[in-house]
């Protein structure tokens, strides 16, 4: 979007309701009310031409839909039968039970279509954005925002940072899936849009997204640490305060959606994050799991009753493959080989 329309629609938003109306009426006065507007904020005159052309499409949208309206209006009439019929009272039954039915169905519907696309209009809301990042497709990237924040994205994500209205609150809208350590500032607030609903954080590390399980799409919020406000979009609004170790989780299914809240179990981790990390008593078969996606190879063991030994310590994507394979062998009493691309562990 260019500058001048980013404005445009910053001044728009700063309108009354009342001076809002009137400029796309067509009253006689509205030459005086863009006079009051620039005297009020000069920025008003590098936006004239923009505003003249969406008033024009505002009006022929108004006209159209006017236009419209009569014309189906007038096909009606014509098709009605002005001649007087005596009404029965079995008809007149009928004719009540019909309007009622059409009452429930209108009503129904509309509350269907509230709940489902409301949502969605919030998340795809057009918004000045300051800077813009995606991930690559093979792995998960960090970046720090403009108030440094970190955030890590996940393949195939997306984020956002807003020019909020509100200039002391900080926003970002992502698609895919996230992990944030936020910068904490009480007076400006951190708001994340997602496509289910806005998280609202001070200061507080968690993740959120749409990850795939067993075939369905589950979006999830997911606190480490500090406090969150989860705001949920739709007709029936939900919303929740998060406290540590607990995630909630929409669950996809194609009859409703529910929300559940869950315990984050002590060995749980997201494998695609490009973290260091702090084990405790992990099985060596997820700990080489985890390795595999930072590496992108492949690790076997030569007896399988080796995946059932545990371990305890750090790794760091940071580190080379042998560097974190000698710490996890030498803490074991293993010994690992390449051979040709794969990696094989076994006792010494």
């Amino acid at each position: 979007m260019k500058d001048n329309e980013v404005l445009f629609h910053t001044l728009l938003k700063q309108l009354k309701n009342q001076e809002f109306e009137q400029l796309i009426a067509s009253y006689t006065d509205r030459e005086a009310l863009l006079k009051t507007l620039i005297a009020r904020d000069p920025r008003w005159l590098h936006v004239l031409p923009l505003l003249r052309d969406y008033i024009s499409a505002k009006q022929h949208s108004k006209s159209y839909f006017e236009n419209r309206r009569s014309t189906a209006w007038d096909n009606l009439q014509s098709n009605l039968d002005y001649t007087p019929q005596p009404i029965s009272r079995y008809r007149k039954i009928s004719r009540y039970v019909a309007t009622t039915a059409a009452v429930l169905f209108i009503s129904t519907f509309a509350l269907w279509y509230s709940s489902k696309y409301y949502q969605r209009d919030q998340f795809t809301r057009e918004q000045p954005i300051s800077h813009s990042w995606r991930s690559s497709n093979s792995s998960s990237d960090m970046i720090l925002l403009p108030d440094s924040t970190k955030v890590w994205l996940n393949k195939h994500s997306r984020i956002s940072y807003l020019i909020p209205s509100d200039q002391h609150t900080r926003q970002v809208k992502i698609t895919g899936e996230a992990y944030f350590e936020v910068k904490s500032s009480v007076d400006n607030p951190f708001q994340v849009i997602t496509q289910h609903g806005i998280i609202e954080v001070t200061g507080t590390h968690f993740f959120t997204g749409t990850k795939k399980t067993g075939g369905r799409s589950d979006f999830y919020v997911e606190l480490l640490e500090g406090k969150v406000m989860f705001n949920a979009f739709g007709f029936n609004a939900y919303s929740h305060a998060l406290l540590p170790k607990n995630r909630i989780v929409r669950t996809d299914k194609p009859s409703r959606y529910e929300w559940n809240i869950e315990e984050i179990g002590p060995e749980e981790h997201h494998l695609w994050l490009r973290k260091a990390i702090d084990y405790h008593h992990v099985p060596l078969a997820k700990l080489l799991r985890q390795l595999e996606e930072w590496y992108n190879c492949k690790i076997t063991l030569d007896q399988t009753q080796l995946a059932n030994l545990h371990f305890s310590g750090k790794i760091s994507p940071k580190q080379s493959l042998d560097e974190n394979l000698d710490k996890i062998t030498w803490t074991a009493g293993l010994s690992y080989k390449k051979i040709n691309k794969e990696y094989l562990i076994k006792k010494h």
